[in-house]
């Protein structure tokens, strides 16, 4: 780890980006300590360039514990934007069980998910095999006045199709699925 004689916030903040873009993300995130160490409080664009860098390295593990852990400590709240992309990278990952964790995290913070945060959850739950809990989502969006649009419908018609045995062969069938799922009009905007 490079010694700073400067312990200016810009000069902290370059070290950090070079770190974050060109090397390995393992040395980004114990340079957020020492910033902190050198009184030198680190922000939310620092934390998300190393989110980024450890995501890029398929680090998702370790940069959920940047926003889970690591902001907090450093007095920056993660925010929606933090959650969502950890849920993407966990999904894309297919570490389902972590994704419900990060969820329900989000959700003991007091966030409020919006739409896109719904449909990465609602996915994750049809890549898991869960459909009734993907049923029970779409429900729970319709009633927390945030329903559900034309993706949620695609992400829980590929997880009919791609989950219940037979349903890949007759798409009329995963139709029944879907209206008991979505008994609502979907929004195509």
């Amino acid at each position: 780890m490079p010694t700073l004689l400067d312990l200016d916030p810009d000069h902290c903040r370059a070290v950090l980006a070079s770190l974050c873009q060109c090397g390995p993300a393992q040395d980004a995130r114990p340079f957020l300590y020492d910033m902190r160490r050198w009184c030198v409080s680190p922000t939310r664009p620092d934390h998300c360039a190393v989110i980024d860098a450890l995501l890029r390295e398929g680090k998702a593990a370790e940069a959920y514990e940047v926003v889970a852990k690591q902001m907090d400590a450093d007095g920056v709240a993660p925010g929606l934007p933090e959650f969502e992309r950890m849920l993407r990278a966990l999904s894309a990952g297919r570490e389902f069980d972590a994704v419900e964790e990060v969820f329900d995290e989000m959700l003991l913070r007091g966030l409020v998910p919006e739409v896109g945060v719904y449909n990465v959850y609602v996915g994750a739950l049809c890549g898991k095999g869960d459909l009734a809990g993907a049923r029970q989502m779409a429900a729970c969006m319709e009633r927390g006045s945030c329903p559900p649009d034309v993706r949620a419908f695609g992400v829980v018609v590929a997880g009919y199709m791609v989950n219940w045995w037979g349903y890949a062969a007759c798409p009329v069938k995963a139709s029944f699925g879907m209206e008991e799922t979505f008994p609502f009009p979907v929004k195509f905007l």
